[in-house]
């Protein structure tokens, strides 16, 4: 099994409870029907992803995916611990455009197996697409990152 990660920043969240574009009917698709398709997530971010859906019942918002694919086994769970311990030995001198609370995005990014990013949020884009010694793919739309 080769394990086909993707990090999905909660600023596309939008695009998941009723899907308008195909590419992310695609990409719902792609991750409910292939087994290889795992999501890189954080603590945090799954709680941001549960405050941006709190109202949705839909069975494609990114909560029912995490819901799904931790019932299948999918889920790619980056501990806080590691997280801390990245940032105190690698963020001390960086300068990043991001919000300091995105930040923790960067080390999931990071400790990815593809390091596929999708994000809406430029400066968090900025920030993955541009962070040394690891080259890291960030779209703002499934149909730029080759995820399949």
């Amino acid at each position: 099994m080769m394990i086909k990660d993707l990090f999905i920043d909660n600023s596309c969240s939008k695009h998941f409870c009723n899907p308008v574009k195909q590419q992310y009917k695609d990409l719902i698709n792609w991750i409910f029907n292939d087994p290889d398709a795992h999501l890189n997530v954080s603590t945090k971010l799954i709680a941001e992803y549960h405050r941006s859906n709190l109202n949705s019942t839909s069975g494609t918002s990114l909560p029912s995916i995490v819901d799904f694919l931790t019932r299948n086994h999918r889920l790619l769970k980056i501990p806080n611990t590691v997280i801390r311990q990245f940032v105190k030995k690698n963020f001390k001198k960086k300068r990043f455009r991001s919000n300091y609370s995105d930040h923790e995005y960067i080390v999931v990014v990071v400790h990815s197996n593809r390091k596929l990013a999708l994000t809406e949020d430029r400066n968090l884009a900025h920030d993955l697409g541009n962070y040394s010694g690891v080259s890291i793919s960030v779209a703002d739309c499934p149909s730029k990152i080759n995820y399949s």
